[in-house]
């Protein structure tokens, strides 16, 4: 399950229910060769400007592994 919401994590987890975060998500992708690092950072700029709460220290370090720019 996809979610950002902590108390459905809680419950998915109690339920034992595999769940992953954005981050997650897009670090798949990526490996995945199913979007490219272009493709990622042009995604968390419009979560970002959307106003998505994800923590964007973690987001900048996943970028800068993968070799991609700032945020």
């Amino acid at each position: 399950m996809l979610t950002g919401d902590r108390a459905l994590r809680r419950i998915a987890v109690d339920e034992g229910v595999a769940v992953m975060g954005t981050l997650c998500l897009m670090e798949r992708r990526v490996a995945g060769e199913v979007i490219g690092i272009g493709e990622a950072e042009a995604a968390y700029v419009c979560m970002r400007a959307g106003g998505r709460r994800l923590p964007w220290d973690q987001v900048q370090r996943h970028l800068d592994r993968l070799g991609g720019g700032d945020l």
